[in-house]
């Protein structure tokens, strides 16, 4: 018998006694009835033992939801309140994860057919739906409990209609609130209250859902954020195991389509090396052929926390449960990967993973996963994703790779890159970089044998080759009154705040304070083409306020990120833009803070052989590069004519260039170096066959003697 219907009033109803009581206007007639006996009660049917409910199950079979029914005297709970402390139950810790933004969360295997996914609720569950307060039905049919009740709402159904008495006022017995389940241990009364839990999550019911939890408001955010980040077609969640703490752990086995698209390349995943074989994820172009969508099953484990409060069951609200690292303010979202490409080549089609050269096997390497094709099938990921749109970073798990099936073809050319591979092979730890002037096209990278890419990554002091960079600055700002026929004197020391600065301190002639310098009626061409430090050291008070690397930005691109091909930007020059004192002084000349390696000054040689920068690139098509200010007219003859002398008269004489070369030599101190050499540096450029060339030689000796070799026998040769 129902609660609130236990007594009778004076409307001539049963009371608890079960005897008949006249009504008002029987009494005032004076009618009298005889009492009657009182009839024993009736024994109550034992318990049905209790049976685990299965998630898949979506609670809401007739026969298993009598409170539900019309007129079964069902009261909807009242919103959650806090936990009160007569309860006597607290509930249990929860285990945090062991660290990284998936750990904790293990792989499951395929999982089967997935149900369909139903339309996402936008508003309160209907009627019928299953919230807190429901009791779950164990017996297969309704029982003798529910025979009873029925007939007894049955009962009081008839003798409402009759019209003839009225309802006592008699205080209802308050319903508990939360989940009631019918277990007889705790952890059966907990999984059979997740079960409840996950079963309208899994079927889209999400307010439902929440209403299991003691935090509806934010458990509905997070559920309907999850399925729409995910763009879910269908989800399956299965029960596992359930302790006696309340614990219980259930598998997820979600389908997912992505919702965003991403460059490959542009993974946001902690880290790129991840196999596909780890993960249970599949992938697939959409039927069009498009590359730049994918679907997928994420599928991992995951646990939740029910406990006991005021006479009813909740699960513990945490927003982890649902995937790791979730939160009311980020969610996960499942992005596609298009793919890189297939095949990286050379200029006339060989694959650039077969060459000989590490430089270039690293280049394939990284175009394969960085470059956009537009062809093959796109990867998916799982990412977080904040309140504001933006992916948190390293948060991605791999489901699938892509698969990449297009041909990138590079600028490479097979013959240059063969001459210049022969030339670096000459002496150890040489790097060479050859460039077409007129486009900034790559046409080789070597690096001798067991030398690291210092062609492309090097970080080295530029030394005198970095003086085509100063003389532009000195040349543009007007610093130099007659141009480069203006006398120079260049002293055996210069000091600087202290700082005595030799015009070669590697000289045989240094000791004895014999070595070479020029008097003050020298032509700047000469200090120039001789290589004369302290020519240029002199001028570090006009050329402060950032006006050396404004020379080398405005006029060569340098000291700006460039992305030449790779998927990404990278820097091949650096200096300070504020120095002052005896470090621009050093700078001046290439020692002190500036870094370079052999792209970044061939880019120099030819920018003068032009006239204008031309962004080096090893891919054609690239939109996103540098830019930077035409050499003034006047400024571009000179360097000419002062390069030249190098070549005919100055530090590079003996290599024997052929005419129509133009050069600088450069000399760097380093005292990381193993034998204590300096590195050697040559710039060249050949106008009439559009070619520009930079090489070191780490560790050797002067850059004539090393680096200027090697670059006359690639020219020579091409």
């Amino acid at each position: 018998m129902s609660d609130d219907n236990s007594g009778i009033g004076p409307d001539g109803r049963f009371d608890q006694a079960q005897n008949w009581s006249p009504g008002e206007d029987q009494t005032a007639a004076g009618h009298v009835p005889p009492p009657q006996p009182v009839q024993p009660a009736q024994p109550m049917p034992p318990a049905q033992p209790a049976q685990s409910a299965q998630p898949a199950q979506m609670w809401g079979d007739a026969t298993q939801n009598l409170a539900q029914q019309p007129g079964s005297g069902y009261t909807q709970p009242q919103d959650f309140t806090q936990q009160s402390p007569a309860s006597g139950y607290t509930p249990p810790p929860q285990v945090p994860g062991s660290g990284g933004p998936w750990s904790g969360w293990e792989q499951q295997g395929q999982p089967g057919p997935q149900p369909s996914f139903p339309p996402l609720p936008t508003a309160d569950a209907e009627p019928g739906s299953r919230g807190p307060g429901r009791r779950i039905a164990v017996a297969t049919g309704i029982g003798v409990v529910g025979i009873i009740g029925l007939a007894t709402v049955l009962l009081l159904n008839q003798t409402g209609a009759s019209g003839a008495a009225k309802v006592n006022n008699a205080a209802a017995t308050p319903k508990p609130s939360g989940f009631q389940p019918t277990a007889t241990t705790p952890a059966g009364d907990a999984k059979q209250t997740a079960a409840a839990f996950l079963a309208d999550w899994q079927s889209g019911n999400f307010s439902a859902a929440a209403q299991y939890t003691d935090d509806p408001t934010d458990a509905q955010t997070v559920l309907s954020a999850y399925r729409t980040g995910l763009n879910l077609s269908g989800l399956q969640l299965t029960e596992q195991n359930a302790t006696a703490a309340g614990v219980v752990s259930f598998s997820v086995s979600a389908s997912v389509s992505s919702t965003g698209t991403i460059a490959a390349g542009a993974s946001t995943a902690a880290s790129a090396s991840t196999s596909a074989a780890a993960t249970t994820g599949t992938a697939s172009s959409t039927a069009s052929g498009s590359a730049t969508s994918a679907t997928g099953t994420w599928a991992y484990t995951s646990q939740l926390t029910a406990y006991k409060k005021n006479g009813g069951w909740y699960v513990k609200w945490d927003p982890t449960m649902v995937a790791p690292n979730v939160s009311t303010t980020v969610h996960p979202v499942a992005l596609a990967v298009e793919p890189g490409a297939g095949k990286v080549t050379d200029a006339s089609g060989n694959d650039l993973s077969a060459s000989s050269q590490a430089a270039l096997q690293n280049i394939a390497t990284l175009m394969k996963k960085n470059t956009t094709t537009g062809q093959g099938t796109a990867g998916l990921e799982i990412a977080l994703e904040d309140s504001s749109g933006k992916i948190v970073s390293g948060s991605a798990k791999v489901l699938t790779n892509a698969v990449s099936t297009g041909v990138v073809k590079t600028t490479i050319d097979p013959s240059l890159e063969t001459v210049a591979t022969a030339a670096v092979a000459e002496l150890p730890r040489s790097s060479m970089v050859v460039l077409r002037p007129s486009t900034g096209a790559i046409l080789a990278i070597a690096n001798s044998t067991g030398t690291s890419d210092v062609a492309l990554t090097g970080t080295l002091a530029p030394g005198s080759s970095m003086k085509v960079i100063t003389t532009t600055g000195l040349l543009a700002d007007g610093l130099l009154s007659n141009g480069i026929n203006t006398a120079v004197g260049c002293p055996l020391v210069e000091t600087v705040q202290g700082v005595k600065i030799h015009n070669s301190t590697d000289s045989a002639n240094s000791a004895s304070g014999t070595e070479d310098f020029e008097p003050n009626n020298t032509p700047f061409s000469t200090d120039f083409s001789m290589s004369c430090n302290n020519a240029f050291t002199q001028w570090w008070t006009q050329m402060a306020g950032g006006k050396l690397a404004g020379a080398a930005s405005t006029y060569y691109g340098l000291n700006e990120p460039w992305d030449i091909g790779l998927g990404s930007k990278g820097t091949y020059f650096s200096m300070p833009t504020d120095q002052s004192g005896s470090e621009l002084a050093e700078e001046l000349y290439g020692q002190g803070l500036v870094e370079a390696n052999p792209l970044s000054m061939a880019s120099v040689a030819a920018t003068v052989d032009t006239g204008s920068f031309h962004q080096p690139y090893l891919v054609d098509g690239l939109t996103d590069k540098t830019t930077a200010t035409a050499l003034p007219s006047t400024v571009k003859s000179q360097l000419y004519t002062v390069m030249r002398e190098v070549i005919t008269s100055g530090t590079a004489a003996a290599v024997g260039f052929g005419s129509g070369v133009y050069g600088k030599t450069g000399t760097a101190e380093a005292d990381a170096n193993k034998d204590k050499n300096p590195n050697g540096w040559m710039i060249v450029f050949d106008p009439s066959k559009d070619l520009a060339i930079a090489a070191v030689v780490v560790d050797s000796n002067f850059g004539a003697k090393t680096a200027g070799p090697e670059v006359n026998y690639v020219l020579q040769h091409s």
